[in-house]
């Protein structure tokens, strides 16, 4: 309850007094989110040319809560059985170009000071001394010359929200990780974003890939269009193209994302 916090809160905070202000607040920094209505067996999601779907075309399963009326009549209510939260990370990476600070660090992994050992060797201290980095800058030259283009991470694992002693119940965050900045801010909480919430009470299992689907769409716009981005170091506009580079998991969690037996 926010006005319970407020109220422990010395005099003079900022917090929002209610989730309507709350609401506003986080979407004037446009750090809004989505609601998307999914199938309750994780088949499909209720958005594009299913949008209008009560029921899910694949196995039939009701997209609402049914209930049954006074005369004995079965209904569709306006709850839906289940839904995916999505928040848009290209939105939240564009924000750390806003910052003269942040913006100059995202730039890191190209302009960045290397680490060298005594010899003068150079030291893997950054993803991009790795050979997989080097190799896609081989392989999209273009893409790899402009320093301000975002190469990310992806990770998720499930969790019991409700602790180990509670009923059983699996929920996947899915975090985006920008991996331009420097070793040093790389995994910090501030730059880990969390970008989608699969809901449970299952795990998703091979239907991971289904509530992956925002995503993966904004990595496809990002990748063949960009998006307008203010530098706020250079003082300059520019199309900033956001591209998967890695993901990050437990060799479960590595087996559902790839579709990869790892047993």
């Amino acid at each position: 309850n926010l006005r319970t916090c407020g109220n422990m809160l010395p005099e003079g905070h900022c917090l929002p007094k209610s989730m309507h202000e709350t609401r506003k607040l986080m979407g004037s920094l446009n750090m809004d989110y989505k609601r998307i209505d999914c199938c309750p067996k994780g088949c499909l999601l209720f958005w594009k040319q299913f949008a209008d779907d009560k029921y899910c075309t694949i196995c039939k399963a009701s997209r609402y809560e049914e209930v049954t009326g006074k005369d004995g009549q079965v209904r569709q209510s306006k709850v839906p059985m289940k839904i995916l939260r999505y928040l848009p990370f290209i939105k939240r990476i564009q924000r750390l170009y806003l910052s003269e600070e942040t913006a100059t660090q995202m730039t890191w992994h190209k302009k960045g000071k290397r680490y060298v050992d005594e010899q003068g060797r150079k030291k893997m201290g950054h993803p991009s001394d790795g050979k997989a980095w080097k190799n896609f800058d081989d392989k999209y030259p273009l893409r790899a010359a402009e320093a301000r283009n975002v190469r990310i991470a992806i990770a998720t694992d499930g969790f019991n929200p409700y602790g180990m002693s509670a009923a059983s119940y699996s929920c996947w965050p899915v975090f985006v990780i920008p991996l331009n900045l420097p070793p040093g801010l790389l995994m910090q909480r501030k730059t880990i974003f969390l970008s989608l919430i699969i809901p449970g009470p299952e795990y998703p299992g091979k239907n991971l890939s289904v509530y992956m689907q925002p995503i993966v769409d904004d990595l496809n716009h990002s990748w063949h269009h960009g998006t307008l981005t203010y530098d706020r170091a250079s003082k300059t506009n520019f199309y900033m193209r956001v591209w998967l580079q890695y993901t990050m998991h437990d060799m479960p969690g590595y087996a559902l994302v790839c579709g990869w037996c790892t047993a």
